[in-house]
């Protein structure tokens, strides 16, 4: 009786520990008011190439602020494949960020110059800190590049190299664009806004979500994860009886 109680306080414990500090880190992460992406196969990676020319069009309509344009691709190491995220970084940004190590009086000047920021998990897996180097497959050939600041990512397991859109494409030949965070004006609806982006684009496979729907679908991935855990407390209950 004594264990089967303990197991399910500690299941019951760890599964509310880690989904409060999921949802806490994706309403630090998910600042936009509207997400636009291309249909994907992986709740996690959005590596499908947008329509050419849907970020400027989006960024004319009325009622946007601002867009915040992203690139996520694969990249090939020696070991595991990572994903790469190449994205638009303003002032307005940085507090989208949570850091697991080094200090953004200095990640930020060092990003936007030469450096690179990593994911919390490709750190621990690869045993790397801020001032290591990373070296990243382009190309233009392999480039080591420093490493300015660890981020906490939930994410992906894989690890994630975020640098600035721009140097990305000085080192690949591609610009395309993933996926795009939409800012609208003071006072604008958002869900109006998905309606009107859905509406210019007639008969194109996109996938407009406003922030909200993004949020709930993103806890909803998460409870099915740990749906496994309810039937493990399930378990454990029933060895209490």
């Amino acid at each position: 009786l004594m264990i089967a109680v303990v197991v399910t306080i500690a299941v019951g414990v760890m599964v509310s520990s880690f989904r409060l500090t999921v949802v806490d880190w994706l309403s630090t992460t998910i600042r936009a008011d509207v997400f636009v992406s291309a249909p994907t196969i992986t709740a996690n990676r959005l590596i499908s190439p947008l329509p050419t020319g849907v970020d400027t069009t989006i960024a004319q309509l009325p009622g946007v602020e601002r867009v915040r344009r992203y690139r996520s691709i694969m990249l090939p190491t020696t070991s595991t494949p990572i994903l790469q995220i190449s994205l638009d970084v303003a002032p307005a940004d940085h507090a989208t960020f949570l850091w697991a190590e080094g200090d953004p009086d200095t990640i930020w000047p060092a990003f936007y110059r030469d450096a690179i920021i990593i994911s919390e998990p490709l750190a621990l897996r690869r045993g790397l800190h801020v001032g290591d180097t990373f070296t990243i497959q382009t190309d233009r050939g392999d480039i080591a590049m420093p490493i300015a600041g660890v981020f906490y990512d939930y994410g992906t397991e894989l690890g994630v190299v975020m640098m600035p859109l721009e140097r990305y494409r000085g080192y690949f030949d591609d610009p395309q664009l993933s996926s795009l965070g939409v800012y609208v004006a003071p006072g604008v609806d958002s869900e109006q806004l998905v309606d009107t982006i859905r509406a210019q684009f007639p008969g194109v496979a996109l996938v407009v979500r406003s922030n909200q729907m993004l949020r709930d679908a993103s806890v909803a991935i998460l409870d099915r994860t740990f749906a496994i855990t309810n039937v493990l407390q399930l378990l454990a209950t029933i060895v209490a009886f």
